[in-house]
């Protein structure tokens, strides 16, 4: 997984592949970005709460 500085106009950039990846912030610690085969775009955070790893997609964003 890549660590890249997000902005609009780089996530919009990022091309869709065979398969789902994922890119993460580099300056927001947990934050990235899954890039679907069809060409969408979802947001997520990742936590650890208690040492178990959590995965949250963020909602209420434009993510297509």
């Amino acid at each position: 997984m890549p660590n890249i500085a997000f902005s609009e106009a780089r996530v919009k950039a990022f091309a869709p592949r065979t398969s789902a990846w994922d890119i993460l912030d580099a300056k927001l610690r947990g934050f990235g970005v899954r890039v679907l085969p069809a060409g969408a775009r979802r947001f997520f955070m990742h936590t650890r709460h208690h040492g178990k790893r959590n995965q949250k997609t963020v909602s209420g964003v434009n993510a297509g």
